[in-house]
Formats: C-alpha cells, structure tokens, sequence
C-alpha cells in the first residue's frame, strides 16, 4: 500500500491523512518515506510540529497540525505549496487541505473485526490517480 501511495507523489505533491489517534497515521507515512528513498529515521512531529527529510530528488515536509488551531498557526512552518521537488505529507491538516488543490486524501480507520487491522481509504482529489499508483495528470 505505502508504494502505491508514493508513486504519484514521487514527482512531488501532497497527502493529507486522517484517522484517530493511534491509528497509525506516522507509521504509514514513514513506510512511505522510505519508498521514496528516506534513509533516515523518520519519526512523528508532533511536539516539533514539522519534520524534514532530503532524498537525491525531493524534499519531504512531514507536519502534524494537530496542536495548530488557527491558519496563522500553520504560516510560520512555511509549507511547500506547487513546489514541484517537494513532498507535503500532513496528519490533522484539513484547515490547509484548500491550498492543495491536488492531492490525495487518506483515511485510516480502526477495523471492527481486530485491533491490529486498519481499514485505508484513499482519495485523489483534482487529479486522476489510476489504481496501482499510476496518475496520469501529474500530482
């Protein structure tokens, strides 16, 4: 699942995750991070707010706005917005979901059959994302 994911955002792009606490959010983006080449721990910013990571090819923005409850809040962590070498990949985000107007949603849920199953749901939005990660209009 997290290289299907990384696939169309490996051109740069952004992804907005949503679930409730403990559900996994971090330990996915951090799958997808290391399909896209991060070699580094990758780790959940949510005292830090923000954290950065460097491939060959891109720059990836890794934020939990969880704490950020207003949009001054999020203009002082000077988020990539087009950039096309850059990576947003955002949990508790949806006050900043208008400024990317393609991207991919992804929702994860606690499964009702067992406590370790999640259920994924993904969405592409202003974009055609083909199923198997392949998108055809660019992220």
């Amino acid at each position: 699942m997290s290289e299907r994911l990384a696939s169309p955002l490996s051109r740069g792009g952004a992804a907005f995750f949503s679930g409730p606490l403990g559900a996994g959010k971090t330990t996915m983006i951090r799958f997808i991070c290391e399909a896209l080449g991060v070699t580094q721990p990758v780790t959940s910013p949510s005292f830090d707010l923000l954290h950065i990571y460097h491939t060959e090819r891109l720059t990836i923005y890794h934020v939990d706005g969880y704490r950020l409850d207003h949009m001054e809040d999020w203009d002082i962590l000077d988020l990539p917005v087009g950039e096309p070498d850059t990576v947003l990949l955002a949990e508790w985000a949806d006050m900043v979901k208008v400024l990317y107007p393609r991207r991919l949603e992804v929702s994860i849920a606690l499964s009702d059959r067992a406590p370790e199953e999640r259920v994924v749901t993904v969405a592409a939005v202003g974009m055609r994302w083909e199923q198997g990660g392949e998108e055809s209009d660019g992220i």
